[in-house]
């Protein structure tokens, strides 16, 4: 029997109590020569509405305004602190995010409408990300006082990684509203052991600034398939940085990383129809 993989043209339908408010950001000023895709992927998902185009809520950012469908254009964040372009990645070369995403965290903060959902969730634009998926993997999480963010990688020393960021809505108002003293406490520029591994991304600066807050985390290593986190990798590929993961028969919510909106579309048809 051959599976017909539908793509939803209707928001999901999302379970009481777990409401999502799904961002992404768009950065057309990466600092690398290679091309981007990002817009590009935003905008397939935008016309198929999939992805955080189907969540209750959406929002995305940008260093520019940007056009994604419709009439909706990107919400530009302006260099406040003169910290958008001011390192870069060794590997990558593109500019390290920490300054951008402070900006797009405070833009969140100040519109208010992450208060309205029970998760603040922040996909990676090259992530094939299922919200329905991820509301089956957290009906039964339990959300302790002060709020939770989940871990998706495991077998690291900081298991937050970007592709899919969960935040509970009160771990994600403790992020926003604790911005200053973070920007300023952190040692976000150097990075972590010393600046081994560089200026630290979004993605550790957040995990960083919430455990400083003292919100509580999980591990959860069902979220993301993700070529990134070298656990994830198949035997004999643990050190290959450039693995992508084959989507059929995959059911985590999110799968990363698709850069080309060709692979992007394949995936996301491979693995629509597999439920945790």
């Amino acid at each position: 029997m051959v599976l017909v993989r539908v793509w939803p043209l209707t928001p999901a339908v999302e379970q009481p109590g777990l409401s999502l408010f799904c961002f992404a950001v768009y950065t057309k000023n990466t600092g690398s020569p290679k091309p981007s895709s990002e817009l590009d992927l935003l905008q397939l998902q935008h016309s198929k509405m999939v992805s955080l185009f189907s969540c209750a809520e959406w929002e995305v950012y940008s260093d520019v305004e940007a056009p994604i469908g419709g009439d909706y254009k990107t919400k530009s964040v302006t260099d406040v602190k003169g910290d958008f372009h001011l390192m870069k990645r060794k590997d990558a070369g593109t500019w390290v995010n920490s300054g951008m995403f402070v900006q797009v965290w405070s833009a969140i903060r100040d519109a208010g409408h992450h208060k309205n959902h029970n998760w603040v969730v922040k996909v990676d634009a090259d992530a094939v990300f299922f919200p329905h998926k991820l509301i089956s993997v957290l009906r039964d999480v339990y959300v302790p006082e002060g709020g939770v963010y989940m871990e998706n990688c495991k077998n690291v020393d900081w298991g937050y990684f970007g592709n899919l960021e969960i935040f509970s809505k009160q771990a994600f108002t403790t992020l926003v509203d604790n911005l200053d003293s973070c920007y300023y406490s952190l040692p976000w520029k150097v990075g972590v052991h010393d600046g081994k591994y560089g200026p630290m991304g979004e993605d550790l600066f957040a995990q960083k600034c919430m455990d400083m807050m003292g919100v509580n985390r999980q591990e959860n290593f069902q979220l993301t398939t993700d070529g990134a986190c070298p656990a994830d990798r198949p035997e004999g590929q643990e050190k290959n940085k450039k693995y992508i993961p084959d989507c059929s028969g995959v059911s985590t919510p999110s799968i990363h990383p698709f850069k080309k909106p060709e692979m992007y579309a394949k995936c996301m048809d491979e693995a629509a129809s597999f439920f945790p």
